[in-house]
Parts: structure tokens; sequence; C-alpha cells
């Protein structure tokens, strides 16, 4: 099953929609001002009140996650995915035994790696 042909959004983009077509533009403009899910509802309620289709906000959310190439929506998923990594190799970082706490070293190290990385793309953009 081909995921992107069978997504209204996919399918419909670049037409005759006008409010289909400009999706893209809200969403670069809002992504780091509104969480996914949030914006996915309402792209979902302006669909099904603007146009003749009607579109889950899951169906949008797994759009925008997986379909949509927009630099800055990608550099968000980027940057959460790094976050949470980031957020796991510091919690991982520290280990407690018995005598005393321990640094494991590679997680420490893929924490700071991982920071560097944060970093970059803040510089980035």
């Amino acid at each position: 099953m081909d995921v992107e042909r069978d997504c209204l959004l996919c399918k419909h983009m670049g037409g005759a929609h006008p409010v289909l077509n400009a999706i893209p533009q809200y969403v670069t403009d809002n992504v780091d001002k509104v969480s996914l899910s949030a914006m996915a509802a309402q792209i979902s309620d302006t669909i099904a009140e603007h146009t003749e289709f009607e579109s889950s906000p899951e169906e949008v959310e797994r759009h925008l996650r997986e379909h949509m190439s927009e630099k800055k929506l990608v550099m968000h998923h980027i940057l959460q995915d790094l976050r949470v990594l980031m957020r796991t190799a510091m919690r991982n970082s520290v280990v407690e035994s018995e005598e005393a706490l321990v640094i494991d070293h590679k997680a420490c190290a893929l924490y700071l790696d991982t920071v560097k990385q944060v970093a970059a793309l803040y510089r980035g953009a």
C-alpha cells in the first residue's frame, strides 16, 4: 500500500484547493509556536469547514510527520528526536552502585555529542 498515494493532502496539494495549498506555509510559520497535534486538529477542522474533503487530525498529523519535507518542519522533528536522545543519554550517564555514583562514559559521550548537534542546529537556524 502506498501511504503517500492514499494521503488526502499528498493527493491534492498543489491542485485547485487554496485551503489545502496554504497548509505548508501555515505549518512552516507555526511549527515552533503550536504543537503538531494542535496544528493537525486545526488543519483538520479547517479542511472540513472550507473544502469538500475530510481528513482526521491523526491523518493530518501523519502527513505533517511523514510526508512533508519543508525544511523548518523537518528540522523541528530532528530537534525533537535529539532532545529525547539527549534526555535519555543524560539519565543513563550516571549509574548508582552500592559503593558510589559511576559515570557511564559511553552514555556521557553520547550526551555531549547530542548537545553539540543541538547547538549546531541552533547556530544554523
